[in-house]
């Protein structure tokens, strides 16, 4: 995802309550936060910024309450953006891994769509990672991220054995690259292989893998673009 197109951040309020606005105080993008009835008041430090993307920051209260009514709200705006402008990219900015399912089919139909469990984790931002296209477009992502290629290159060669839900594949993570493996940093790697497409889940933590998936049914391999 890069900055030649509109990019527009949807905020969860109800999982991401720290983000910083000065950040994208001179970049085309346009901020969208979303918050529950229950939330009546806002904490000031949140809006210390606004000035600096004026008419670029809105707060989009949610029409009611009750399970996920926040995210299918956010799933609306998201498609109404790209009616408007199918070349835009949108960010969800949330903890919330159940919009996968849905980020997963909008990429399925060629549209610039994404996750980050925090806003400093936009993949536009310096700090953040770099979002590569996902796997349908021939290419691996090498991020360089400690560990990653080694987990990438033991899930490739792993078909018949590989973890089977989440809390599997975490345990699994941090046993094959030894005790400098935290369980958070387990966590990130599988949040990066999510967004990569290497891996899904479902509502119940299921694992499958799709990018491995595509590969057995193409009749020419993917292509492994090495680390740098």
């Amino acid at each position: 995802m890069n900055l030649s197109r509109q990019n527009w951040v949807l905020i969860d309020f109800e999982n991401v309550h720290k983000f910083d606005l000065a950040l994208v105080a001179n970049l085309p993008v346009q901020v969208l936060l979303f918050v529950g009835p229950v939330h009546k008041t806002l904490p000031t430090t949140l809006f210390q910024h606004t000035a600096s993307i004026e008419g670029r920051f809105h707060v989009v209260v949610s029409a009611g309450s009750g399970n996920n009514a926040l995210d299918f709200q956010m799933a609306f705006e998201a498609g109404r953006i790209i009616s408007n402008d199918p070349s835009a990219n949108v960010h969800f900015v949330s903890k919330d891994q159940d919009f996968e399912i849905l980020i997963k089919y909008m990429r399925s139909q060629g549209l610039n769509v994404g996750r980050s469990p925090s806003f400093d984790a936009l993949p536009f931002l310096s700090k953040a990672p770099t979002i590569l296209p996902p796997p349908e477009s021939g290419l691996v992502p090498t991020p360089a991220n400690e560990g990653y290629d080694l987990v990438y290159r033991q899930l490739e060669k792993n078909s018949k054995n590989r973890p089977q839900k989440l809390k599997t594949l975490k345990a699994w993570i941090i046993n094959l690259l030894g005790k400098s493996c935290r369980e958070e940093s387990a966590t990130s790697l599988i949040e990066m292989l999510q967004k990569k497409g290497i891996v899904a889940l479902d509502v119940r933590d299921a694992v499958t893998y799709p990018h491995f998936t595509a590969q057995r049914s193409n009749t020419t391999p993917c292509a492994k673009v090495p680390l740098a």
